[in-house]
């Protein structure tokens, strides 16, 4: 759906510092290579930030949450505190997910044209218990609301798709609408994350992306899904405030 060349830089920009899942590091990074550091060093918080502001679409695969622009501040806060494993206190968590929801303005307030996403979803995203049932109905619901927006597709890749090309984590591709600016690859871990420049890495991802989208559910089967993922953590919800 949407066009994504292979990127041309050969640069990996490694971050350093504890991982936030969802980016909002105040760490520093460092270009890097496969055999070290080298580069001065510059804000995450500010760097981070400028490639999704930029960027004409991002193709997401979320293989063990919702990508942090489609996520319910709710959701957004129990991935934040947990993530941080108490190790900030509660006014950093509450200015890590105003960081986060803010940055999802990108979908509908940016000019001239708001930022396009297309997220393919792993069943067990939609079927983990993050928080409360409540937490996870408002989320599903969330998700089919945003899917009414023309920059807003949404895959689910289901459990029988069986194996897939990115059985090793969540990815997400970057497209930029400037020739000189290569595509790139966002990759988040516990301890830090990596953006891809590199060309044949690059196209590798972006060929993983496609097979994704081939093997997941078509957007009528995957809302169709939500729904009713949506309607069970309710039910869920109901039952745990009856007792």
């Amino acid at each position: 759906m949407y066009p994504f060349d292979p990127a041309s830089s050969e640069n990996v920009l490694q971050f350093d510092g504890p991982a936030v899942l969802g980016h909002e590091r105040v760490h520093d990074f460092q270009p890097a290579s496969a055999f070290g550091v080298r580069g001065r060093t510059s804000t995450v918080a500010r760097q981070v930030s400028l490639p999704r502001r930029e960027a004409r679409s991002l193709r997401s695969y979320s293989a063990l949450m919702i990508n942090g622009l489609l996520q319910t501040e709710e959701y957004a806060h129990e991935i934040i505190r947990v993530g941080l494993m108490q190790f900030a206190p509660p006014p950093e968590v509450e200015r890590r997910v105003e960081v986060r929801t803010t940055r999802q303005s990108l979908l509908h307030d940016r000019v001239p044209e708001p930022l396009r996403i297309w997220s393919v979803i792993d069943e067990a995203v939609l079927r983990r218990n993050i928080g409360p049932p409540g937490i996870m109905a408002a989320q599903c619901d969330h998700l089919l609301d945003l899917s009414q927006r023309p920059n807003v597709m949404i895959q689910v890749l289901p459990f029988e798709a069986g194996a897939h090309p990115s059985l090793t984590g969540a990815f997400t591709h970057m497209d930029f609408p400037e020739p000189h600016m290569p595509d790139i690859v966002y990759l988040d871990g516990l301890t830090g994350a990596l953006y891809v420049e590199d060309e044949t890495q690059v196209h590798t991802y972006s060929l993983a992306f496609n097979q994704l989208a081939m093997t997941a559910l078509g957007v009528d089967e995957s809302l169709a899904m939500i729904s009713d993922l949506a309607e069970q953590h309710r039910k869920r919800h109901i039952g745990v405030n009856e007792h």
